[in-house]
């Protein structure tokens, strides 16, 4: 954990000639150069981030396992009216929604698998709006469900893989790109119209998105619209259908460079390429709130880091895992892309972690220890206590402090 300095500037050359060079090659809207948050970042620090300089509190959900509930791995949690809504894949696929409430009692799920009206291939992406009602993303159609998950309206073709509500409309990122598909946002009404498409990419660009998903690269915050994509380091806000630079993940010379993106690359010649580079460090996610700006990143090796930005104190707790000096007794947690906290509610993170991680590292602490968790977070030695390998991930909420 370290503090890593950071500053707002319009003049930062590095900063603004990696910006300037990408609005001018890789798309066509234009975005003015309006003041950008310029995070710089220790790429060469691998320390960890203690809990206890993160956290004001920490507690856990454990979702209940029982006949239509089961969870291989939790993708999304939203928290809206006393419920988790959960979307959860095995290995990334065959999504499911479903719903719990506080308590991590299964209520019912939303929709089922098909191709009839109200019914889903796999669930991409979803997000409930100010109503209540949620929609839903399978690749090919968005769907909407009113509060209790009763069916209500569709459209397709909406080749969409993420999608967010945002003042009444529902933005969504494209999933493929061609000649005649080359914006990234696609922009609906509440009736799932597609009333514009903005952000246009050059061919080199399409890779990104054709042969790449990372989640994540849309959030909300008091009505504005932030947004990003695959290994591209800086966040975009959309303010009346007009696009500005926002923040500018800083990588240094870790930073992937924009050459090894070809027109007509595939799949493999660009892995290929990706190979041949030296060790990098890029965005895989981010989540904006009104007092942080969480991101994720990973390496050339899949590893995982995480970056908490406070936009009061402008200061940055940064890590390649987390060292437990609040339930486990200083155990370190290290972290790989595809076991980074994903989720935030408001101000609190939303930590999903298997049944067996959180028994082999209940196994490794003392009986002293233990005790001292059974003390100090009852609630938690309890979920502990009931686990088994086949029980449901349990979720760990994190308020964020202001560190």
């Amino acid at each position: 954990m370290q503090y890593l300095r950071c500053r707002f500037s319009m003049l930062l050359l590095i900063g603004f000639f990696f910006i300037s060079c990408f609005q001018k090659k890789s798309h066509q809207n234009n975005i003015p150069h309006a003041e950008t948050v310029v995070l710089e970042l220790d790429v060469n620090d691998k320390k960890d981030v203690r809990l206890s300089d993160l956290c004001d509190s920490i507690g856990c959900i454990l979702f209940e396992l029982t006949e239509g509930s089961e969870m291989s791995f939790i993708n999304k949690i939203i928290e809206y009216d006393q419920k988790y809504y959960v979307r959860t894949t095995h290995q990334m696929q065959n999504g499911r929604l479903l719903v719990f409430d506080l308590e991590g009692n299964f209520l019912y799920p939303i929709g089922k698998r098909g191709q009839g009206p109200g019914e889903y291939r796999d669930i991409k992406d979803f997000d409930i709006n100010e109503k209540g009602e949620i929609i839903i993303s399978d690749g090919i159609k968005v769907i909407k469900y009113d509060h209790n998950g009763n069916y209500m309206l569709e459209n397709r073709p909406v080749p969409v893989y993420e999608l967010i509500e945002n003042s009444g409309k529902v933005i969504g990122l494209r999933n493929h790109m061609n000649d005649n598909a080359s914006n990234l946002l696609i922009i609906m009404n509440d009736r799932l119209e597609v009333i514009n498409e903005l952000f246009s990419f050059d061919k080199k660009d399409f890779v990104r998105v054709n042969h790449y998903v990372n989640y994540n690269n849309l959030s909300s915050n008091n009505d504005t619209l932030y947004f990003s994509f695959p290994f591209h380091d800086l966040i975009y806000y959309l303010s009346d259908d007009s696009i500005h630079s926002a923040f500018f993940m800083h990588f240094g010379s870790k930073r992937l460079p924009e050459s090894i993106f070809t027109a007509g690359d595939n799949y493999k010649q660009i892995s290929q390429k990706i190979e041949k580079i030296g060790n990098f460090r890029t965005r895989v996610s981010f989540y904006i709130t009104d007092s942080f700006i969480y991101w994720r990143s990973r390496d050339k090796d899949y590893n995982g880091y995480v970056y908490f930005y406070n936009r009061n104190t402008k200061k940055i707790l940064a890590g390649h895992g987390f060292i437990d000096d609040l339930c486990f007794g200083l155990l370190s947690f290290r972290l790989k892309a595809k076991n980074l906290p994903i989720n935030f509610s408001e101000e609190s993170l939303l930590w999903a972690v298997s049944a067996s991680f959180l028994i082999d590292q209940y196994n490794q602490i003392g009986q002293q220890e233990k005790e001292q968790l059974a003390s100090k977070y009852p609630h938690i030695a309890g979920i502990i206590k009931e686990l088994d390998e086949e029980s449901n991930p349990v979720v760990f909420k994190m308020k964020i402090k202001n560190f």
